[in-house]
């Protein structure tokens, strides 16, 4: 019996203009290859971006998605510097107090 397609967040930021940056994987078959990344407001306003390459230095640990639009930088929790998006910086969000409905083609967080 084959596993069903059930996206997990794997990131979520908030970016100066008040949109987000969301970063899903897949659940079943997780690698960093199943990374895909929605960048907007919540709703219909959420876009993927495609994906070029993946960089996770350590297990978890700080992590460089690059996209055609932009780069998500992202350090590992208890090193000094903050999360950026093309340089920019960017406020990392607690998954935990979000609800995010994430059907693989729409974003919708609450």
């Amino acid at each position: 019996v084959a596993l069903p397609t059930i996206r997990i967040p794997e990131y979520l930021f908030r970016l100066p203009d008040g949109g987000f940056v969301y970063v899903s994987a897949d659940k079943y078959h997780y690698s960093c290859e199943s990374f895909r990344l929605f960048i907007g407001k919540s709703g219909n306003g959420m876009r993927e971006i495609k994906i070029e390459s993946v960089t996770r230095l350590s297990y978890r640990g700080t992590t460089i998605i690059e996209t055609r639009e932009g780069r998500l930088f992202s350090p590992l929790l208890w090193r000094k510097g903050s999360a950026t998006w093309n340089g920019v910086e960017i406020r990392k969000l607690d998954l935990a107090k979000y609800d995010i409905q994430d059907t693989g083609h729409r974003i919708q967080i609450k």
